[in-house]
């Protein structure tokens, strides 16, 4: 899967394909608002994704585990 991308809403169908690839057959792009941080989601597993050329730190990492847990299933 080599794909260009250009725009975050391009990341978040790239990281439901990676998912569904590994597996999570069932993952699907959240709607673009109200997804509290979720982006992708599967019954198994949720994703949060990032268009940034750097790693994320412990403050992005805490927010989305706080944004999973405050998640309905």
């Amino acid at each position: 899967m080599t794909e260009v991308i250009k725009r975050a809403v391009d990341a978040e169908v790239y990281a439901a394909r990676w998912m569904r690839a590994l597996g999570f057959y069932d993952a699907q792009e959240t709607p673009a608002s109200g997804d509290a941080g979720i982006d992708v989601m599967s019954a198994g597993a949720v994703a949060q994704v990032k268009m940034a050329a750097k790693q994320v730190g412990r403050p992005e990492v805490q927010s989305f585990v706080g944004a999973v847990h405050g998640h309905p299933d």
